[in-house]
């Protein structure tokens, strides 16, 4: 049995090839890659700008805003560790008044007290906000209202005297990190 040949049993004509009678162009000359005169880029050549100095931003210094940054001055740790506090001490305010609001089918009492910690609670974190934004009144009210903390602490420490001499310490700090800091004096804007 024979088998059949057509046209795809051809050879193929190479369709890039150049075509008959054509010649192809002589090379260009020209300086080789490294040599003298040649083209920036080969290989081994010293590139065509110099780096930057080990240590420096190889694009410059970026401008920033006045007081550092997009949202205004950098808050200083000092007043970054009262606003912590301060939130710490609205969210014990707040388990506070929630007991409270449930402790009010006992005694009616205890809905004033609930909601004098529920806001107290709210002033606190206000006050946090404010402090880390270098309101000198939010500075003057967070002392106040710290210094109220420490007269009712020394009231009840027969009671409960841990927890009052807790509450005593850290109010001292407060006061002290928001007063008599260096950092915290520069950031609120006082004479150091």
């Amino acid at each position: 049995m024979s088998v059949p040949t057509g046209p795809s049993d051809q050879p193929r004509e190479d369709p890039y090839a150049t075509p008959p009678g054509a010649e192809t162009p002589p090379p260009v000359a020209g300086p080789e890659y490294g040599a003298p005169g040649a083209p920036e880029g080969g290989y081994g050549t010293p590139p065509a700008y110099a780096p930057p100095a080990y240590g420096t931003q190889p694009y410059g210094t970026q401008p920033y805003g006045a007081g550092g940054g997009v949202g205004g001055p950098v808050t200083p740790s000092p007043v970054r560790t009262v606003a912590i506090l301060l939130y710490i001490g609205a969210g014990f305010a707040f388990l506070g008044a929630l007991f409270g609001f449930v402790a009010t089918s006992v005694n009616a009492l205890f809905l004033i007290f609930a909601v004098i910690l529920l806001a107290i609670g709210i002033a606190y974190i206000v006050l946090a906000g404010r402090l880390k934004k270098a309101d000198r009144t939010a500075r003057l009210v967070t002392v106040v209202l710290v210094s109220i903390g420490i007269v009712s602490n020394l009231a009840t420490i027969g009671r409960n005297p841990i927890g009052s001499l807790v509450g005593i310490a850290l109010s001292a700090v407060i006061i002290y990190l928001l007063m008599f800091n260096v950092e915290s004096k520069r950031f609120f804007g006082d004479p150091v």
